[in-house]
């Protein structure tokens, strides 16, 4: 799943504006520091509803951002935030439902009444729902670098709806 991101991230970067891609790392590391101590699971635990936690520490680095390139860092930061969290909590779910299926006796693997195969297809068939959505979504806009800011939104909000939809489903939140 990993690398899925990832390269949505680098294909995204690369169509930013160039200033976004110059912030120097001293300034990278100001605009991130919302993002420090694991803000994000702390904001989970803390917010109720946890959807409150969509778009808040975005939103805090943007008052922090002065250029069009600061306020896109801030964005596709929020993403790895949310991006990372995801990961986490499918690794943890995935070995979790790997452990109750032997527990329990149950199918493992591919088999079709497999929790952890199907948990991996509902990942993987998310993943191409998602990109084409937000593919839509950056298309509708007038153009320019609004194309690109409404793709990586549209790619923030969803994978943070994926995170909590799948920390809800296995019950961790």
């Amino acid at each position: 799943m990993r690398p899925l991101i990832k390269g949505a991230l680098v294909s995204l970067a690369l169509s930013l504006p160039v200033s976004a891609q110059d912030i120097p790392s001293e300034r990278q590391n100001e605009l991130k520091a919302v993002y420090q101590n694991d803000a994000l699971s702390r904001c989970l635990v803390e917010t109720d509803p946890q959807s409150d936690c969509i778009g808040t520490f975005r939103s805090t680095c943007a008052k922090l951002a002065k250029t069009e390139g600061e306020w896109f860092f801030c964005i596709e930061s929020e993403l790895e935030a949310w991006d990372s969290h995801l990961n986490w909590l499918y690794n943890l779910s995935m070995e979790e439902l790997k452990k109750q299926a032997i527990e329990y006796d149950r199918p493992t693997g591919d088999h079709p009444l497999a929790m952890e195969g199907n948990l991996r297809e509902m990942q993987r068939a998310w993943i191409p729902y998602r990109d084409a959505l937000c593919g839509f979504a950056g298309s509708l806009t007038a153009g320019g670098t609004s194309i690109t800011e409404e793709k990586l939104l549209c790619l923030n909000e969803e994978t943070a709806r994926q995170t909590l939809r799948l920390g809800k489903m296995v019950g961790y939140y």
